[in-house]
């Protein structure tokens, strides 16, 4: 049995790849068709306040 070298991932250039396949057009119709995500009442304040922290940080993040 063989064993082939295993290549270690480019962690910047798999970040570069994966947003470029996010800003596509067809990404884009496909998540815009997604039901939107919202925080049941029964959450923990805890996880509420941090997933407030993660929409504030998506919000003001520069494009």
């Amino acid at each position: 049995m063989s064993f082939r070298p295993v290549k270690k991932a480019d962690v910047g250039e798999t970040s570069r790849m994966i947003r470029r396949q996010i800003k596509t057009a067809r990404n884009a119709r496909f998540l815009q068709r997604l039901p939107m995500f919202k925080a049941e009442a029964d959450v923990p304040e805890e996880m509420r306040e941090m997933l407030a922290r993660l929409e504030e940080a998506e919000r003001t993040r520069p494009d």
